[in-house]
């Protein structure tokens, strides 16, 4: 996936396309965030969006999309914060899923900043 040096962060999202408006900014902005280098794992959890919209993610490099069509928006993050965890990265990452300028401007800056604290504190 894209520039953050090795991929060692999973995140951890939640969708729900209720438009199709809705399903192209969620689209988008998963795209970006997929791209970017260092992001090993996208786990998405979805709550009852459309197959298409859900194939769309699904075709996106290493985004994992796990379908739930009940329980409550708290049990459709923490299944998606659960399985993310599970994969054995050793970073974690919860986003919303439609913050486009987020991933596409200041993610990397953010990420970066937080490896630096984090190797800063190793040493």
């Amino acid at each position: 996936m894209g520039d953050m040096g090795s991929p060692e962060l999973a995140v951890s999202t939640i969708t729900l396309a209720r438009s199709t408006r809705e399903a192209e900014l969620i689209t988008n902005s998963l795209k970006i965030l997929s791209a970017k280098e260092g992001i090993a794992s996208i786990v998405v959890v979805d709550g009852g969006s459309e197959k298409a919209f859900l194939d769309r993610l699904r075709a996106l490099e290493g985004t994992q999309v796990i379908e739930r069509s009940s329980g409550t928006l708290q049990d459709q993050v923490q299944e998606s914060l659960q399985i993310a965890s599970e994969a054995g990265y050793p970073y974690l990452l919860y986003t919303e899923s439609n913050k486009e300028q987020c991933f596409r401007n200041g993610l990397t800056s953010f990420v970066k900043q937080a490896m630096f604290a984090i190797n800063a504190e190793k040493n």
